[in-house]
């Protein structure tokens, strides 16, 4: 068993850690949700071979949002308790957040910037 300070050590890695998507995986993902009779085994199975994927599967399962009585503790729960779609639907989504953040440092291209101007023309655009 961990200690007490061993445990908030460890919650504030797993929450702070942004750790990148494999490429692989996310490939091998793309392939995975072409089958309609993919099964959640097999979707946990694929996505624990990736554990920056994993912690944010995690992670989000474990958020205020979702307001979960208990937290998720494996993997397995956090797939069933958010759903087969979202998790598939998020997995892909941090691997393209990743890559594209990866290109557009390359290219010199501040993303940051970027989306902060977007939301802010967003919220004007509703008011």
């Amino acid at each position: 068993m961990l200690d007490v300070s061993q445990r908030e050590k460890l919650d504030k890695l797993f929450h702070t850690a942004e750790i990148p998507t494999l490429p692989m995986v996310a490939r091998k993902l793309v392939d995975l949700c072409k089958d309609e009779d993919i099964t959640v085994r097999e979707l946990v199975r694929l996505i624990k071979t990736d554990q920056g994927l994993a912690s944010r599967v995690l992670r989000v399962a474990n958020s205020a949002y979702f307001g979960m009585q208990h937290k998720a503790s494996t993997l397995d729960r956090a797939v069933i308790a958010l759903g087969f779609e979202y998790v598939k639907s998020i997995s892909l989504g941090f691997h393209l957040a990743h890559t594209l953040n990866k290109l557009a440092s390359a290219a010199g291209f501040d993303t940051t910037k970027f989306w902060r101007e977007k939301l802010t023309r967003g919220v004007l655009a509703r008011q």
